[in-house]
C-alpha cells in the first residue's frame, strides 16, 4: 500500500536540488533535496508540525527514545562572522529523495510543476527565496540512538519564482596588462579567375530565368 501524500504549507525554498540529475554530497547516496523555511508563529506551520508529530506516533508508537537527528525539522541557524550558530527565527524542514531504494531500484525524479500544475522546465533553476509547496511521504527508521522519521520528496509546486543566476566565473577578475590570446585571421577567400566568374554569372542568369512566370 503506498504511503499517504502530505502537502506542506506555502514556504520559502532553500537549496532546491530537484531538477536533472540527483546531487551527490561526500559519501552520501545521490539524491534530490530541498529545504523549506516556515514561520513558527503561523497557525498553518503549527498545524503542520502537529501533523508530523502525529505521523511519528503512527510510525513508532509513543516513545521517548527519539534519535539525535530523528526529526526532519528544527530551528534554522546561520553562522555569524565568528563562526557561531545564530538562530534566524524560522523553522526548516528537510526533504530528500534518494536516487535508489535500499534494494538498488532506481527511482524517478520528483515531479516539479508551476502554480497551474504545468510541468516545470528543467533548465529553469529554482533560486533561494522562491515560494513553494512540497508534497511528500513519511517513513520511519531506527538507529543506535533511537527512532526517527524522514520526509521523502515526491513533488514540488513553484508558486513564486526567484531566479537562480549562475555568476559568470570570470567576473572576479579585472583586465590587466599581459598575454593576450591571438585569434588566427580567417583564411582569405580564393580569388576566382575571369573564366570562373563568367561561369558563375551565367549560372545565376540561368537560375533567375527559370523563376520567370513565362
Amino acid at each position: 500500500m503506498p504511503r499517504e501524500l502530505i502537502v506542506s504549507p506555502r514556504g520559502e525554498a532553500q537549496w532546491a536540488k530537484v531538477l536533472g540529475e540527483p546531487d551527490a554530497y561526500e559519501d552520501n547516496p545521490r539524491a534530490w533535496s530541498i529545504t523549506l523555511l516556515l514561520d513558527p508563529e503561523d497557525p498553518e506551520t503549527i498545524a503542520f508540525v502537529e501533523r508530523l508529530e502525529a505521523e511519528f506516533v503512527n510510525l513508532h508508537g509513543k516513545t521517548d527514545k527519539v534519535a539525535t537527528h530523528g526529526w526532519p525539522f528544527g530551528e534554522e541557524t546561520i553562522k555569524d562572522d565568528k563562526g557561531r550558530p545564530v538562530k534566524t527565527g524560522k523553522l526548516k524542514f528537510n526533504f530528500k529523495r534518494k536516487e535508489a531504494t535500499s534494494k538498488g531500484n532506481i527511482k524517478s525524479p520528483p515531479m516539479v510543476v508551476d502554480s497551474k500544475k504545468n510541468l516545470w522546465p528543467t533548465e529553469t533553476l529554482i533560486g533561494n527565496g522562491s515560494k513553494v509547496k512540497v508534497a511528500f511521504s513519511c517513513w520511519g527508521w531506527s538507529g543506535p540512538s533511537g527512532k526517527g522519521m524522514s520526509m521523502e520528496l515526491e513533488s514540488l509546486q513553484v508558486l513564486e519564482l526567484v531566479s537562480y543566476d549562475r555568476p559568470a566565473v570570470t567576473d572576479a577578475f579585472a583586465e590587466e596588462d599581459g598575454y593576450v590570446v591571438e585569434t588566427p585571421a580567417p583564411a582569405p577567400e580564393k580569388e576566382l579567375s575571369f573564366a570562373e566568374k563568367l561561369k558563375a554569372r551565367a549560372a545565376e542568369v540561368q537560375s533567375e530565368a527559370a523563376e520567370l512566370p513565362f
